[in-house]
């Protein structure tokens, strides 16, 4: 009956049941989810109370509840010639399914740490767990299928500490594989509890949601520490170009190769906490912008000689050239750049 609520949930996040219903799902679970405290008894408003239309008519809007000498009726609101239906009490009956004892469940039984809060308006971020050395941060939220990449990219921003992020939908998940990749690369997992939850020990498994993901990464990281230049033939710096297009991207050049773009994460200036560009390249941009002649004089930061052996490292393990790509020129007092750098973004 669990995937049966949840997926009337991502219809409608704040709907109830009508005990009616659950109980035509399932007596015995309907007993035993209110037993958990999943199910919770709304108190029916006479006010504004509707009840389900079954008359074979063509607009089958709900009806109307009065109360008249103390009993309950409902009642057509287009048809008056429509005789009331009598009601009992317990026709009225509604529960609410309580998502966050559902999720307390969930961790108890993964034995999760962190606590269970709102960490965005219908996202719950229900604790943390350790897979071969990476902290794995979990997260739901109702409708995710119809959210953007840029706001489950987002959610990073509350999960800092989190090494991956797994978001968890109620049944329907993202089946886009260009998005998958893009959430891949962020290092966040989508899923829906559907596919990946056990409903009736409440337990997922961790290994089978990360260590795709990790499999993933560490080719790519292998692949990344082989070097683009390596893989072309070329060993010198003067064979490489780098040219910064717009504030997130280069495009570079081996040997005679054609020019390729990557982003700042490609390059490894990224914070992976927090998904970002790290400090170091807005800095790397402001070199390419002041690079004249493969010279880069630069006298504004006192911490540059450090931040440059950092961007040094990072060059090398990109491109996979042993040589120093950037050295200081005492005798003019700038910094020469064995590579082309130039910086080709519009002039605002």
């Amino acid at each position: 009956m669990i995937e049966w609520l949840l997926k009337e949930l991502e219809k409608n996040p704040t709907g109830v049941f009508r005990k009616r219903d659950l109980l035509e799902q399932s007596k015995e679970q309907f007993k035993e989810l209110k037993s958990l405290g999943l199910l919770i008894y709304v108190q029916p408003n006479l006010n504004c109370e509707t009840y389900p239309c079954s008359l074979p008519c063509a607009n089958s809007c709900p009806m109307d509840v009065v109360e008249m000498d103390s009993r309950l009726y409902a009642i057509c609101p287009q048809d008056s010639e429509i005789d009331p239906i009598s009601l009992n009490r317990d026709e009225l009956d509604k529960y609410q399914f309580c998502i966050e004892k559902f999720l307390e469940l969930v961790r108890s039984a993964n034995k999760l740490a962190g606590s269970l809060h709102e960490i965005e308006q219908d996202y719950f971020y229900f604790g943390y767990s350790t897979y071969k050395n990476n902290r794995v941060g979990f997260v739901f939220g109702f409708t995710i299928t119809c959210k953007s990449t840029l706001e489950l990219t987002g959610l990073k921003r509350f999960c800092a500490d989190d090494d991956y992020l797994v978001i968890f939908s109620p049944v329907l998940a993202i089946e886009d594989i260009s998005r998958i990749k893009e959430l891949g690369n962020e290092r966040i997992i989508q899923t829906s509890f559907a596919s990946s939850l056990n409903f009736q020990t409440f337990q997922f498994s961790i290994d089978k949601l990360v260590s795709g993901i990790l499999e993933r990464r560490a080719k790519d990281e292998l692949e990344r520490l082989l070097g683009k230049a390596i893989e072309a033939g070329v060993t010198k710096w003067e064979e490489i170009s780098v040219e910064i297009i717009d504030e997130h991207t280069v495009r570079y050049k081996i040997g005679a190769n054609s020019w390729k773009k990557a982003n700042y994460a490609d390059l490894g200036f990224i914070d992976r906490r927090k998904g970002l560009p790290d400090q170091l390249w807005p800095m790397f941009k402001e070199m390419a912008k002041n690079c004249s002649c493969g010279y880069i004089t630069i006298r504004t930061l006192s911490n540059v000689s450090k931040d440059m052996d950092r961007i040094r490292s990072t060059l090398r393990v990109f491109f996979g050239i042993n040589e120093i790509p950037i050295k200081y020129n005492k005798k003019a007092l700038a910094y020469q750049v064995k590579f082309h750098f130039a910086d080709k973004r519009n002039p605002s």
